[in-house]
């Protein structure tokens, strides 16, 4: 794909899992795909548990000639922003409600 679209420095890069606490010290374990997917990159992160992705999911979107280490940089951030909020509480009488 980086040949058909005269990427000459394109490096498909691999990057190690990573385990971060949500807001009430839970760790989740982000695994990573970068893709090359014509004119821009995709880079996913998503969560595994019991070696089943399950739970959280992300994508960024960046050009193919940006640095894909401040990419991580930024969806590690985004993970740790979205993570360090409760969404969701439980309620006696009502169940599972927004927080």
């Amino acid at each position: 794909m980086a040949a058909r679209n005269g990427l000459e420095k394109f490096e498909n890069v691999r990057f190690d899992p990573i385990k971060i606490a949500d807001c009430v010290g839970q760790s989740h374990e982000f695994h990573f795909q970068l893709r090359l997917l014509g004119d821009f990159v995709a880079l996913d992160a998503f969560e595994i548990t019991q070696s089943v992705p399950t739970g959280y999911e992300f994508q960024l979107i960046s050009a193919p000639d940006a640095d894909m280490f401040s990419l991580l940089d930024r969806m590690i951030e985004k993970i740790r922003r979205t993570i360090s909020v409760k969404f969701l509480e439980e309620d006696k009488n009502y169940g599972l409600q927004i927080a």
